[in-house]
């Protein structure tokens, strides 16, 4: 009988399954969660103010080529930058762009998402020790360099105070090696005397405290190198405290305070970092890999893991020839 039925109606059989799997297939396409269009930011911090401008201009971007997008600030703490990499990772992002609190410590949160896919992007400062997407910077030994070069042309004197930034970060090293590279010969000449090499955590208020500790050494100082525009700021408080006029003072980040100080003649230059378009080459990574595309590589960093794809911005002095201040902003003149 069952064989039976099933001859005679073997066709209506045949008809009814495949009408039952198409239908099956279709409501799993249906039903199943939609492709996220999300992308994460997440940066360090807040008080420095070319990531607030860099954030602003990647949200902007962004949103601008149709995407979702959620910022995060870990406010100086590692701990809390990783607890936001998992959340942005729950929330479905698909690219992340991070500017890390500590070059050591993401690697794990880093591995984990992107066995989900998620691809990640340094932005200016380099992740260290494991497998990073993309990096997107200014080369910081560029910066160092130029810094020095400057230095050694105004002969503002031979003693010279080096203030670095974070150990943590990356780009204290990196700015540090170029410096010393630059004014390795000078040294050996003994027209340069490294009267001071510092270390403190970018802010002022660590850069004011190092440096005041120094002065109390006696030593000379005819010039001071820092890291960033905050750690010259620093210095020149802890200068003028101690009476110490008419010293060549470098910093870095193109901050209006900078911009103000060297129009009154308390610093003498600081290196453009052109935040837009660093933001810019960010957002454009982002964008390729988004679209499941590989982004133009411009060059190679090495994180102790791998060589990592990446792509750099040019700094350009600003003296008081060039300084440019409009609104919140610093730029050179063109």
């Amino acid at each position: 009988m069952i064989q039976l039925f099933f001859r005679k109606h073997y066709r209506l059989i045949i008809l009814l399954v495949t009408v039952g799997v198409a239908v099956a297939f279709g409501a799993a396409y249906y039903l199943r969660a939609p492709r996220s269009n999300l992308v994460g930011v997440s940066f360090s911090n807040d008080d420095v103010p070319r990531w607030q401008v860099e954030s602003d201009r990647m949200q902007e971007q962004l949103e601008e080529k149709g995407y979702d997008v959620a910022v995060r600030f870990a406010q100086g703490s590692k701990e809390l930058q990783a607890e936001q990499l998992q959340e942005l990772v729950e929330l479905g992002a698909r690219v992340i762009v991070v500017n890390p609190v500590d070059a050591n410590n993401l690697i794990p949160v880093i591995r984990d998402a992107q066995a989900k896919g998620v691809k990640f992007i340094a932005h200016d400062r380099l992740i260290l020790g494991g497998a990073v997407d993309y990096f997107t910077t200014i080369r910081m030994q560029d910066v160092g360099r130029i810094a020095a070069q400057r230095y050694l042309v105004a002969a503002a004197g031979k003693n010279l105070v080096y203030i670095a930034g974070d150990p943590a970060d990356t780009n204290a090293g990196y700015h540090h090696d170029g410096t010393m590279q630059a004014l390795e010969y000078a040294v050996e000449r003994g027209d340069v005397v490294l009267q001071g090499d510092l270390v403190t955590d970018w802010s002022a208020k660590s850069a004011y405290e190092v440096m005041k500790e120094f002065l109390k050494s006696g030593k000379e100082v005819d010039a001071v190198i820092g890291g960033n525009d905050l750690i010259a700021i620093g210095a020149q408080k802890a200068l003028a405290e101690a009476g110490i006029m008419g010293t060549f003072i470098a910093g870095g980040d193109a901050d209006v305070a900078a911009c103000r100080a060297i129009l009154a003649g308390t610093q003498t230059i600081t290196l453009y970092k052109p935040s837009i378009a660093i933001a810019d080459a960010s957002v454009l990574v982002a964008d390729h890999f988004m679209r499941g595309e590989k982004p133009p590589i411009y060059g190679l960093a090495d994180n102790g893991f791998m060589r990592v794809p990446s792509s750099y911005v040019e700094p350009t002095v600003i003296d008081a020839t060039n300084v440019l201040i409009e609104g919140t902003t610093c730029s050179p003149r063109s």
